[in-house]
C-alpha cells in the first residue's frame, strides 16, 4: 500500500515536472539544466532499477547512442586538449536526460508535453514581437535582435520546429473552423516571428523540412511538391519585400558568397567555408580516429601553420583556431574522424527507424528530427 502511494507520488511529480519543463524550454536555458539533474534524481528516487534498465534496454536507440559515446570517451586516449575534452564531455552529458525522461513519461502524456512547449513558444514569441516593435526592452535585445531567450540561431530552430508543427496539425486536424482559424494564425505569427529573427539556419531548416510535411500529407506526388513549393516561394517572397531583417541578413548571405568568389573569407559564410576546408585537410592526416575530443581548436591550428591559404586575414585566422566550427558534422569527424562520424550517423538511422505506433507523434519525430540535423 505503501509502495504503491510512493509509487503515484513520482508519477504525478514526474508528470507535472515534464510539463513545467517543456514550458520552460523556450524561456530558460538555466531551468533546462536544472531539469536534467531533477530527473536524473527522480530517477534514482524511482528506484525501480531493474524495470527502468528493461525499458532502455527494449529502446535499441540507447545501444546506439552509448556506443557513440563510449567512443567519444575513449578518444580521450589521443586527445591534445584535455581541457577542451572535459568541457566537451560535460556538454554531451546533458544526454542523459533523454533516458531519463524515457524512464520517466508515459505515452498518454506526449501530447500535453507538446501543447506544454507550444504554450511557452507562445509566450516567447509575444515578448520577440514586443522587443521587434519597440514596445520594451528584454535581456538587453534590440529591436535588430528580437530573441528574448538563447542565440538567434537556437532560437529560430525552435521556431522552425513549432511552425512546422502547427503546419502539419492545421493539415491533419479535423477539427471545427474555428481551431483550424487558430492553428493558422499561430503558423502565421510563428513563421513571421522565424523570418525576424534573423536566424538563416533556422529559416533553411524550415524551407526545407516544409516539403517533408507535405509528403507525410499527400505521400511523395506532384500536388506535395507544388503546394510545398508554392507555400515556400509566397513565403520567402512576401519576407523578403515585407520584412526590412529579413531581406538584410538574405543580402548579407549573398554579398558574403561574392567575396568568397572574390577570395574575402573574412565574413561568416567565409569562415564556414574555411572550416571545410581545414577539416578536409585535417581529416587527410588522422582519417580513421581524428584528433580526439576537445581538439578542433588543435587541428585548425595545426592546418592553418601548416597550409597557406588564401583570402584568410589574420584575424580570421585566430578565429578560426579559438572558436567552434559552426557545424556539428565537421566537429565530430574532426575530433572522432570518420569512426566517430560513421557511429553518429548510424544512431540518427536508428532515430529515424524507431517504431512509434501514434502516427501523428511518429511524423512529428520525423519533423523534430529533420529540424535538428539540419540545426547541426
Amino acid at each position: 500500500m505503501n509502495k504503491n502511494k510512493s509509487f503515484l507520488t513520482i508519477e504525478i511529480v514526474s508528470y507535472y515536472s515534464l510539463l513545467l519543463m517543456a514550458f520552460a524550454l523556450p524561456l530558460s536555458r538555466a531551468a533546462i539544466s536544472f531539469f536534467i539533474l531533477w530527473f536524473f534524481i527522480l530517477v534514482l528516487i524511482k528506484r525501480d532499477y531493474k524495470s527502468s534498465f528493461n525499458i532502455l534496454k527494449e529502446n535499441k536507440i540507447f545501444l546506439y547512442l552509448a556506443l557513440f559515446f563510449g567512443y567519444i570517451i575513449l578518444s580521450l586516449l589521443w586527445s591534445e586538449d584535455y581541457a577542451s575534452a572535459w568541457r566537451h564531455i560535460r556538454l554531451y552529458g546533458y544526454w542523459i536526460i533523454v533516458p531519463c525522461i524515457v524512464i520517466l513519461a508515459k505515452k498518454e502524456w506526449l501530447y500535453k508535453i507538446l501543447n506544454a512547449f507550444l504554450l511557452g513558444m507562445f509566450l516567447s514569441e509575444i515578448l520577440s514581437y514586443g522587443i521587434f516593435f519597440d514596445l520594451w526592452s528584454f535581456n538587453g535585445r534590440t529591436p535588430e535582435y528580437p530573441t528574448p531567450f538563447m542565440t538567434h540561431i537556437h532560437y529560430s530552430i525552435f521556431l522552425a520546429f513549432t511552425s512546422l508543427v502547427l503546419l502539419y496539425r492545421f493539415l491533419f486536424e479535423n477539427a471545427s473552423l474555428r481551431f483550424k482559424i487558430s492553428l493558422f494564425l499561430f503558423f502565421c505569427l510563428t513563421t513571421t516571428n522565424l523570418m525576424i529573427s534573423t536566424g538563416r539556419l533556422g529559416q533553411l531548416a524550415f524551407f526545407i523540412t516544409l516539403f517533408f510535411v507535405f509528403i507525410m500529407r499527400y505521400k511523395v506526388s506532384i500536388k506535395s511538391i507544388f503546394l510545398a513549393s508554392l507555400l515556400m516561394i509566397s513565403i520567402a517572397f512576401i519576407s523578403y519585400n515585407g520584412l526590412d531583417l529579413f531581406k538584410k541578413r538574405i543580402d548579407a548571405g549573398f554579398s558574403d558568397v561574392d567575396k568568397i568568389s572574390n577570395n574575402d573569407y573574412d565574413n561568416s559564410f567565409g569562415a564556414r567555408v574555411s572550416w571545410w576546408v581545414i577539416t578536409y585537410d585535417a581529416l587527410k592526416e588522422k582519417p580513421l580516429f581524428g584528433y580526439g575530443i576537445g581538439s578542433h581548436k588543435v587541428a585548425a591550428k595545426q592546418m592553418i601553420e601548416k597550409h597557406d591559404y588564401e583570402g584568410l586575414t589574420e584575424q580570421l585566422k585566430v578565429f578560426l583556431y579559438s572558436s567552434h566550427y559552426h557545424n556539428q558534422y565537421l566537429m565530430i569527424v574532426v575530433e572522432g574522424g570518420i569512426i566517430g562520424l560513421f557511429l553518429f550517423l548510424l544512431f540518427i538511422y536508428k532515430v529515424y527507424r524507431l517504431k512509434i505506433d501514434d502516427l501523428e507523434m511518429k511524423h512529428i519525430s520525423i519533423i523534430g528530427i529533420t529540424v535538428c540535423l539540419i540545426g547541426f
